[in-house]
């Protein structure tokens, strides 16, 4: 892990979330809490920093440093998705 990019080849942060991915591109499925589905908790957990900014925020989907009406899109986008 310490040998690996930053990012992957679209300029995603990795690792994303608590996975680790191998894969050229880093997966992007918001299971923030890695229950293997995208639900209610995974809202709380990214409402738990609405309108934060920061760098490095699990919440902040989309990497642009704050956690806003974009990352919630994402987030909306995977709902329900299983791993």
């Amino acid at each position: 892990m310490d040998n690996a990019p930053a990012t992957d080849f679209d300029g995603n942060r990795r690792p994303h979330f608590g996975g680790i991915d191998i894969g050229a591109y880093e997966l992007q499925v918001y299971d923030l809490t890695v229950t293997g589905v995208v639900g209610f908790d995974d809202l709380r957990f990214l409402l738990d920093k609405w309108l934060s900014i920061g760098l490095s925020l699990p919440q902040d989907l989309n990497g642009d440093d704050r956690v806003d009406l974009q990352d919630f899109a994402l987030l909306a986008e995977g709902w329900s998705a299983v791993n």
